[in-house]
């Protein structure tokens, strides 16, 4: 009995250290955003941050991140950077937020479908 318990716990411990090492996923192209997956957080700084599950820093290169309020980023190389899990995080200084607000963004890009969509700032 001990020694089936022994098996199972080292292949939970196997299966979850395989989890931690996937990469994420890569977003070559802006038909292809999941809105769900974008997420509100603040920086140590206290700047408001997009994140998204996922690398899509080609996919909203030269989009145009934006609040109701008329505030609002093109994304570029300075405004885009990477978590430690490599996930994309858009840099979004401008709006002033606090951890529990609800912010309402659009994401347009030439050529592609405006996206709308809410992010709730986590802590």
């Amino acid at each position: 009995m001990k020694k089936v318990l022994l098996v199972f716990l080292a292949l939970v411990m196997i299966l979850s250290m395989a989890a931690c090492g996937e990469k994420p996923e890569v977003i070559e192209n802006f038909d292809d955003l999941d809105t769900t997956k974008f997420h509100g957080a603040l920086s140590g700084d206290g700047n408001f941050l997009v994140m998204y599950e996922g690398s899509i820093d080609e996919a909203v290169m030269g989009a145009v991140l934006a609040t109701p309020d008329g505030t609002s980023i093109t994304l570029s190389e300075d405004t885009i950077v990477k978590n430690p899990d490599g996930n994309s995080l858009l840099w979004f200084e401008q709006v002033v937020v606090s951890t529990g607000d609800t912010v309402a963004l659009t994401l347009e890009k030439e050529g592609y479908e405006k996206l709308e969509f809410d992010v709730i700032v986590e802590p």
